[in-house]
C-alpha cells in the first residue's frame, strides 16, 4: 500500500461530571498519519459499498482503532470528517467528507 499523504487524526472525547456534579470538559487528542488520499464520491460509494452517503475523499492506511466514525482528518489544511469505515480486515478504507 502506498503510504506517501501525511494526516492529522483528531479525536475529541465527550465531557462527563464529576463527583460534585460539575461539568468536566472532554479532551482532544490528535496523532499524525501516514496514508494514501484519493478523490472519492457519494456514487462510488454506493457503486463499490452500497453506502449512500455524501463523501468526497477515500483514506487508505494501515488498521487503527483510533480512527472512529466521527473523528476528524486534517489534510492539506482542510478538515474533514470520517463518515465511515467499510473495509478493515487487512488495511483500513476510510470514506471522508468535508467539514
Amino acid at each position: 500500500m502506498l503510504k506517501r499523504d501525511r494526516v492529522t487524526l483528531i479525536n475529541t472525547s465527550e465531557g462527563t461530571t464529576d463527583e460534585y456534579g460539575g461539568y468536566v470538559v472532554g479532551t482532544e487528542t490528535s496523532e499524525t498519519l501516514m496514508c494514501n488520499i484519493q478523490p472519492f464520491s457519494r456514487e462510488l460509494l454506493l457503486k463499490k459499498y452500497g453506502f449512500d452517503i455524501e463523501v468526497t475523499k477515500l483514506m487508505i492506511c494501515s488498521v487503527d482503532n483510533d480512527i472512529k466514525e466521527g473523528s476528524i482528518i486534517i489534510y492539506n489544511k482542510k478538515k474533514y470528517e470520517v463518515k465511515k469505515i467499510p473495509w478493515d480486515v487487512s488495511h483500513f478504507e476510510v470514506m471522508l467528507n468535508a467539514i
